[in-house]
């Protein structure tokens, strides 16, 4: 399980399961940076963006996670404002076909939910 957040004081590293990174949504370099640092070539199986609220840093995650998303594999945007909808149907429209996305709705919030199928 790997993890990322931009407050430095909670990462820690559990070497059986665990570890977290830093990365700050607003700078898209610090998601490669993650990568180059600690040599992450593997493809992950689920990416939950659970971090700033705001599109601008979910498209910078989402962006992260298609590239390093298996087949198969699912990239999550959670907590979605109603307001936003109509951004993030736009965003499924022009996906490439190797992705299908979901939009699902909750009484707290919506999530955007996107599955590599090839």
């Amino acid at each position: 399980i790997y993890g990322a957040d931009i407050d430095r004081n909670i990462l820690f590293n559990d070497e059986e399961r665990k570890k977290t990174f830093f990365i700050d949504q607003e700078k898209p370099e610090t998601f490669n940076k993650l990568i180059k640092e600690h040599q992450l070539t593997e493809k992950f199986d689920l990416v939950i963006d659970d971090g700033l609220h705001a599109i601008h840093a979910n498209i910078t995650s989402l962006e992260f996670g298609l590239k390093i998303i298996k087949i198969e594999g699912w990239v999550v945007i959670e907590d979605i404002k109603n307001e936003s909808l109509d951004f993030w149907k736009v965003i499924a429209s022009i996906l490439p076909a190797k992705y299908k996305s979901h939009i699902f709705s909750a009484k707290g919030g919506n999530l955007f939910a996107i599955n590599r199928i090839n």
